[in-house]
């Protein structure tokens, strides 16, 4: 799951991991480079280069865990660097998510689903949930009713 932040990639991945059994979520979050070699703009350090991320160790992470192996990935602590490490045990379903997930090509291609979330309104969406199925719902949300099956206005 890719898109710009604060778009819900992170609120997506918590959500799903919660209700699909045998599932993990794998950060991009968590693999940044050294933040004091990022290039600095106006005197901040720019976070949004791909530059930045530590793409191979991302994608040999999720090679490994896609291959069913258990797999030693770094857990980023915001303002210490080196990140520490986890190790992740591989699961039947993979979620990842980053605002540059796409940008590595062997990444992309790892994925049998690729979605890249991008909110431009307020109002909410709906995600139906039901063991093997998953589907997003973009009609209108009726809040009245109180039966789910007549949750969306026709």
């Amino acid at each position: 799951i890719a898109g710009p932040s604060a778009s819900g990639k992170s609120t997506l991945c918590e959500e799903l991991v919660q209700k699909i059994p045998d599932s993990l979520w794998v950060s991009q979050d968590h693999y940044w480079k050294d933040p004091e070699q990022f290039p600095k703009v106006n005197r901040l350090k720019n976070w949004e280069l791909p530059s930045g991320i530590d793409f191979d160790r991302l994608y040999h992470n999720l090679l490994d865990l896609k291959r069913g192996k258990s797999t030693v990935a770094p857990l980023w602590v915001r303002g210490k660097y080196p990140p520490k490490t986890q190790t992740i045990l591989p699961r039947k379903v993979i979620l990842a998510e980053g605002f540059r997930l796409w940008n590595d090509v062997r990444i992309r291609e790892l994925f049998d689903f690729r979605i890249y979330m991008l909110i431009a309104s307020t109002k909410p969406l709906i995600l139906l949930y039901h063991d093997g199925f998953l589907r997003i719902s973009l009609l209108k949300y009726n809040i009245e009713s109180k039966d789910v099956k007549n949750y969306y206005k026709e």
